[in-house]
């Protein structure tokens, strides 16, 4: 159940997301899911929520849906913000693939 939970905040976030960063998401994507087995093997096991292969999927799993979702809110601002954002120097250095004379 678990892994439902995720689908209903995720599989939004990957497809919006994955609109404007396609790679990226594929690898947190594809992390997610083997990390997410991982986690699902580990908890079913003898050891149960104490089981070392569950934090051995948890820790991935988790630093990959903030990356996704910290990629989303990335998006979220360029669009909600707009130009006022995007005209600051200091983004157009770092953010932009054209050079600015400063």
């Amino acid at each position: 159940m678990n892994n439902v939970d995720h689908l209903a905040y995720m599989m939004p976030l990957y497809f919006g997301t994955g609109l404007f960063f396609p790679r990226f998401v594929t690898a947190m994507g594809g992390t997610v899911l083997v990390c997410r087995e991982l986690y699902r093997t580990g908890y079913t096991s003898s050891d149960g929520p104490t089981s070392k292969i569950r934090e051995m999927g948890a820790i991935p799993l988790n630093i990959a849906e903030l990356l996704v979702l910290g990629a989303g809110f990335f998006v979220y601002a360029r669009f909600a913000g707009g130009p006022f954002i995007w005209r600051r120097k200091f983004i157009k250095k770092y953010f932009s693939h054209t050079p600015v004379q400063i």
